[in-house]
């Protein structure tokens, strides 16, 4: 598993400031795993996407600093 500046592989990022406004352009229909540094804000957007109807939407517990990439 290559990590590169602590961007997990086939991952897309996107800026919580910007998750109101871009959270359009996910599927809802798509496994969705949100992830940050500590898992905090993560926590925040996973729970606003199971909100807007993502089904099938999780938090990386602790996120990258978990896995030691952060």
């Amino acid at each position: 598993l290559a990590i590169t500046m602590g961007v997990l592989p086939g991952a897309r990022t996107m800026a919580m400031s910007r998750i109101s406004t871009e959270w359009q352009q996910l599927d809802p229909a798509t496994a969705v795993l949100v992830v940050c540094r500590s898992g905090n804000r993560s926590n925040t957007v996973a729970r606003a996407l199971a909100q807007a109807g993502f089904e099938r939407v999780a938090n990386m517990a602790g996120g990258m600093v978990a896995l030691g990439l952060a």
